[in-house]
């Protein structure tokens, strides 16, 4: 069970890097990440337990301006509420609510 674990954990983190990679090239060519695609590296981070890559994309869109939307920060709050990390998922909740976005239904039942 530990072997499949460690491989389930190894695949992830392949995933993740496989995401990443293809965002590095898509800006290297010159093309310009907009909020759609920020948001698909938070959900690749979040499937693969990496709440932190997730928060530090979250940044990233922050940095670039991007109008942010509940479903860039959805998937981080789950995941926080997930891990029982409650203080973190009720912070980054008062910054949607100070950003105008309404949680709705699926987010308070994280």
């Amino acid at each position: 069970v530990a072997e499949d674990a460690a491989a389930g954990a190894a695949d992830a983190g392949a995933r993740r890097a496989a995401a990443f990679e293809v965002f590095d090239d898509m800006t290297a060519t010159g093309l310009d990440a907009g909020e759609a695609t920020f948001t698909m590296l938070i959900r690749v981070c979040v499937v693969d337990d990496a709440v932190d890559a997730a928060m530090d994309t979250l940044e990233r869109m922050k940095r670039k301006q991007l109008k942010l939307k509940l479903r860039a920060y959805a998937p981080i709050l789950r995941a926080r509420c997930r891990r029982g990390e409650l203080a973190a998922a009720l912070d980054l909740a008062d910054e949607c609510a100070a950003g105008g976005l309404d949680l709705g239904a699926g987010e308070y039942a994280a």
